[in-house]
């Protein structure tokens, strides 16, 4: 489940629109993506995804369970070097996905992304995803 931080609160400091239809199919088609991850493309259909959650550069979002990290790593593109992508896997989560997101954030590869490993929502605050 993704949230997007980026709110009208702060309209002076979110500035950026959704990507568009170009720039998401730019992303997908990303040299730097793993193989791996482009085989998973037609399940579930990333391009559906990223423009229903109207992601876009410089965007703060929330990756809430977030796995292994596909998703993440789409969003981590698309919110790109000024945004963040926060991702959260709780207790029962991290189990199954410990092994699959260091290796995909290994190397600091994913520069913008903040991990809360083993961390139950209720145990989450906005002073922890500031």
């Amino acid at each position: 489940m993704i949230i997007n931080l980026t709110s009208s609160a702060h309209a002076a400091d979110a500035p950026k629109s959704a990507l568009n239809s170009t720039q998401i199919s730019k992303r997908l088609n990303s040299p730097e993506r793993p193989s791996e991850d482009t085989r998973r493309d037609k399940s579930r259909q990333p391009q559906k995804i990223l423009a229903f959650t109207g992601v876009g550069e410089g965007q703060h979002v929330l990756d809430f369970f977030a796995g292994d990290g596909w998703y993440s790593e789409l969003f981590s593109k698309a919110v790109g070097s000024q945004g963040k992508v926060y991702v959260q896997n709780d207790e029962i989560i991290w189990r199954f996905a410990e092994k699959g997101l260091k290796e995909r954030t290994k190397g600091r590869r994913l520069t913008n992304l903040v991990r809360f490993d083993n961390i139950p929502l209720v145990d989450m605050t906005t002073q922890t995803i500031a």
